[in-house]
């Protein structure tokens, strides 16, 4: 019987790697990624704004509220 070479020095070892890891860190950046645009997109459709700020024209708020005053107006009494 051949006797094996045990050692606990860890520039010795050989560790075998798992892709299994790495493809759990990549899988769930590309999530993390994809839920910031999707909510970018959102904030950009509702609210005329986005992560940095306002990105062009007045938010829909302040339109929305033109709109009815512009409706209020209009309106026979």
């Amino acid at each position: 019987m051949v006797d094996k070479y045990v050692t606990n020095d860890p520039n010795e070892t050989v560790v075998q790697r798992d892709g299994v890891s790495s493809m759990l860190v990549v899988l769930t950046t590309l999530a993390l990624i994809g839920s910031l645009v999707f909510i970018e997109k959102a904030k950009q459709k509702h609210y005329d704004t986005g992560f940095f700020g306002k990105t062009s024209g007045p938010p829909n708020v302040e339109v929305l509220a033109d709109q009815a005053l512009k409706e209020m107006s209009e309106r026979p009494n």
